[in-house]
């Protein structure tokens, strides 16, 4: 992509997109290995510092089922899922996929660009 990007289109725009792909996907890897650490190391372990900072945004699932007391206050009341790396995962996705379609729209118009200039 690269030879293809700057060698034959001259996509200034498009090798910037491609370093925010490079970027972004970095990212992705250091979240999804953050994720699997964080389960083996031990909360004193000076390690966590090198983890991805994620917010912790519990979501209890037995609040959301039922509205009754005796459900909601049950036994799985204290039980919660963390959403706080799902979100910042589909987040990274979500911007992956913005960045590929503003890389192919760059592509495309340095290629409509180059048809131009020979004509």
């Amino acid at each position: 992509e690269w030879h293809r990007c700057w060698r034959e289109l001259r996509s200034f725009w498009g090798c910037i997109g491609l370093f925010l792909l490079l970027g972004l996907d970095l990212l992705q890897v250091w979240l999804t290995g953050s994720i699997a650490a964080s389960w083996i190391l031990s909360s004193t372990s000076p390690y966590r510092a090198y983890l991805f900072p994620v917010p912790s945004l519990p979501v209890k699932p037995a609040q959301l089922l039922s509205s009754d007391p005796a459900i909601s206050q049950g036994p799985l009341s204290g039980f919660g899922i963390n959403i706080g790396p799902m979100m910042i995962g589909w987040l990274l996705r979500f911007l992956h996929s913005r960045c590929e379609t503003w890389i192919a729209n760059c592509m495309k118009a340095s290629m409509k660009r180059q048809r131009q200039a020979q004509r």
